[in-house]
């Protein structure tokens, strides 16, 4: 059987999630984890599962998505940055993350 597109991304970011405890382990600090467009290709469903993963991994985690609205499940649980004309600026339409977050230690 042949798996859609959304199947193959699935699988992939899938694959994907299991380096950051590993390196967490080793080098004795989470890593920063960059996604490219993680969720364009997913349903609602394998989306949600994507983003509860990360909020989970031992990871300081960065995606990058041309549709913001993509993130709205995540409104309240991370920062939301747009960019345009040389700025960068929080997205007015997602409030900022709670106080309890707290960055990810590693190497100054």
């Amino acid at each position: 059987k042949r798996a859609t597109t959304g199947e193959q991304k699935a699988r992939r970011v899938g694959l994907s999630r299991a380096p950051p405890p590993l390196i967490a382990e080793a080098r004795g600090f989470p890593p920063r984890w960059l996604l490219d467009e993680p969720a364009v290709h997913l349903d609602a469903e394998r989306r949600a599962g994507l983003f509860d993963a990360l909020l989970h991994l031992p990871a300081q985690t960065l995606m990058t998505g041309t549709d913001p609205d993509i993130f709205t499940p995540l409104a309240g649980r991370i920062e939301v940055l747009r960019t345009g004309g040389g700025t960068l600026a929080q997205e007015p339409r997602f409030p900022p993350p709670e106080a309890s977050c707290s960055p990810v230690p590693g190497p100054v």
